[in-house]
């Protein structure tokens, strides 16, 4: 048995369930979850409050806490695909579409919600984005602006979300509906004025696996560099749908692996 390391926010315990199956694939070996840092993360007045929360999906896996035994702490920067993958411990966020790729059947269907975490409120709106030329757009605030994340991440201009529409809507087949997602929604709707030439909504902040599920049921998708659109794009059902992402993710690195050719990076 391998054991994976999963922390932080919705996004990145994709990205790291989603490793946990690569290794299975690649191995052959059952691999664990890890998720102690949902225990201490709650006392911790430093880091941002997060929750397990890959059991509301139709998900497959064993977890542990506390004390294992392992052979090898394996940290992302130093894995080696072809060494002997057994009773490790791998620690990193595994952000890269080659392991999903990799298991992209498995993952599709494991992130589907299970039935009884979708409200009829959720329902109803997934109905509407259903029924719409509808274009998921996600705008990332709060934690991004932290001196950490701030000093990492890309800040995303309102002159990317407009280039952005500008280009999509001009491949749209009907007239669309825009779906802006964020966890300031006050702040958008203050600063953000060209979304007053289209057809939008701004969603309400629901829980994070409600809106990434809201995200997935529209057909086109402009997302931030953030996992947590990133994946709502990718789990879209409409294989006719058009990603637009931004070419910036980093401040200081290059960007991440993440992006699909048939994406449109601006």
């Amino acid at each position: 048995m391998n054991f994976v390391e999963i922390t932080g926010g919705l996004g990145n315990q994709m990205f790291q369930y989603t490793f946990s199956k690569y290794l299975e694939k690649k191995s052959g070996q059952t691999s664990a979850l890890y998720i102690n840092f949902y225990e201490y993360v709650k006392d911790d007045p430093v880091l941002s409050k997060r929750k397990f929360e890959l059991d509301l999906f139709n998900t497959h896996f064993i977890s542990v806490k506390g004390t294992v035994n392992y052979r090898n702490l394996i940290y992302e920067p130093s894995f080696d695909e072809e060494a002997d993958i057994i009773l490790d411990f791998y620690k990193g966020y595994w952000q890269d579409k080659r392991y999903y790729e990799s298991v992209s059947d498995i993952i599709q269907r494991d992130f589907s919600l299970k039935e009884k975490n979708i409200s009829d409120r959720v329902k109803e709106k997934a109905e509407d984005i259903k029924n719409h030329e509808s274009i998921s757009l996600h705008i990332r605030r709060s934690d991004y602006l932290n001196p950490d994340n701030s000093s990492t991440f890309c800040s995303l201009s309102p002159l990317y979300y407009e280039k952005a529409l500008d280009i999509l809507t001009g491949e749209c087949d009907r007239e669309a509906k825009l779906y802006v997602f964020s966890d300031d929604p006050d702040f958008i709707s203050g600063n953000f004025l060209f979304l007053r030439n289209y057809d939008h909504e701004i969603m309400p902040v629901g829980e994070a696996f409600e809106d990434m599920y809201l995200m997935s049921t529209s057909r086109h998708h402009i997302i931030a560099n953030s996992t947590f659109s990133w994946w709502g794009a990718v789990l879209s059902g409409d294989t006719t749908g058009i990603t637009v992402a931004p070419k910036a993710w980093y401040k200081d690195q290059p960007s991440p692996n993440l992006y699909f050719d048939s994406w449109i990076i601006i």
